[in-house]
């Protein structure tokens, strides 16, 4: 019971670093939202350095937790929109090529409905060529 409230804690906490993070982003902030974004990595207990180097397959298998692999998907888009509107449109892209290989890696063991909807929006944004070889051709991408 106590880890389940901690995990929800630390949920919480990540959750109200990406919110700081896109609000920063809308202000034009973007060292507010780059230290945002620092703080979110921490709290999931993955340095942004190895976030950027591991394969999505590897990074999600870190979590025992869905619902942080989904957070750290989240993390990753809102990164990307990070990078896009600093003029890095490249790292912007694949950020959000790797928030998409996350969340069909945790479809894999725990899906959930609302998924479906946010890997079509996500793929909207970024052409499913852009995934990693292993992941073309998932139910989950655009037909």
């Amino acid at each position: 019971m106590l880890r389940q409230d901690y995990i929800l804690r630390i949920i919480r906490q990540a959750v109200a670093a990406i919110a700081r993070m896109l609000g920063a982003i809308k202000r034009g902030d973007y060292q507010e939202a780059r230290d945002c974004a620092e703080a979110a990595y921490c709290l999931l207990g993955v340095p942004p350095e190895l976030a950027v180097r591991m394969d999505s397959a590897s990074l999600a298998g870190l979590f025992k937790q869905s619902e942080n692999v989904r957070m750290l998907s989240q993390l990753s888009w809102q990164e990307g929109q990070l990078f896009r509107a600093c003029g890095d449109p490249l790292n912007g892209l694949d950020r959000q090529r790797r928030a998409i290989e996350l969340l069909l890696e945790v479809q894999k063991r725990d899906p959930l409905p609302e998924d479906s909807s946010t890997l079509q929006e996500m793929f909207r944004h970024v052409p499913a060529s852009c995934l990693d070889d292993r992941y073309l051709g998932s139910a989950f991408q655009p037909k």
